[in-house]
């Protein structure tokens, strides 16, 4: 008896799978299409006009001051090790 409900329930679920696969499938062909952008053949926009600098780095004295790009390089931390490990687990 639980053989047979067992196999049942396994034609159940793959003709519910294949079902609602087709039922999804028809609902996705069947739904609104997006809408296309028009295009115009005339442009009515103004130029875009250029921006100012931005000064990150503080005042245009310290950056000529400075050399290269005002930006630290990345420095490793150089510090002595103390000898003990850096992971220590208590496996065997």
């Amino acid at each position: 008896m639980k053989k047979i409900s067992k196999k049942i329930m396994h034609y159940w679920f793959a003709f519910a799978s294949i079902l609602s696969f087709l039922a999804g499938w028809a609902l996705l062909a069947h739904s609104p299409k997006p809408v296309q952008p028009v295009r115009t053949s005339t442009t009515n926009l103004a130029p875009i006009q250029s921006a100012s600098p931005i000064q990150i780095f503080g005042d245009d004295d310290h950056r000529r001051r400075s050399s290269g790009s005002g930006l630290s390089p990345f420095v490793p931390n150089t510090q002595p090790s103390t000898g003990l490990p850096l992971m220590h687990t208590g496996g065997s």
